[in-house]
């Protein structure tokens, strides 16, 4: 259903913290059943979004399999490189930006 749909983008939107996706995501097992692939790379995705705002990330980029973080206009490098990306598939490959990410220290 489009409006359902919708909705849960918005409530997806609106999450602010780790504990309000893990609320959506045990609501929509709840609701929904077992979430698919591309459900769970959604809510990947935002929590790479929340993340990054803790540590006033502006972009989080993946080019070239690099990843490339912008703070304060400024790119961000590990060890004077940019962190590559190893992992294949997408959910993989989200997982490993996170972890890019929560090595960064909170600003």
């Amino acid at each position: 259903d489009a409006r359902t749909r919708i909705a849960c983008h918005r409530r997806l939107a609106a999450a602010e913290d780790q504990g309000g996706l893990e609320n959506l995501r045990r609501e929509w097992r709840d609701r929904f059943g077992p979430l698919p692939g591309p459900v769970e790379n959604l809510l990947l995705t935002a929590r790479i979004r929340i993340e990054a705002a803790l540590r006033k990330i502006s972009l989080v980029e993946v080019r070239d399999r690099r990843v490339r973080l912008t703070r304060k206009k400024e790119l961000l490098q590990e060890g004077g490189r940019f962190p590559r990306l190893t992992a294949s598939g997408p959910d993989s490959s989200l997982r490993e930006v996170l972890t890019v990410l929560e090595k960064i220290s909170l600003e």
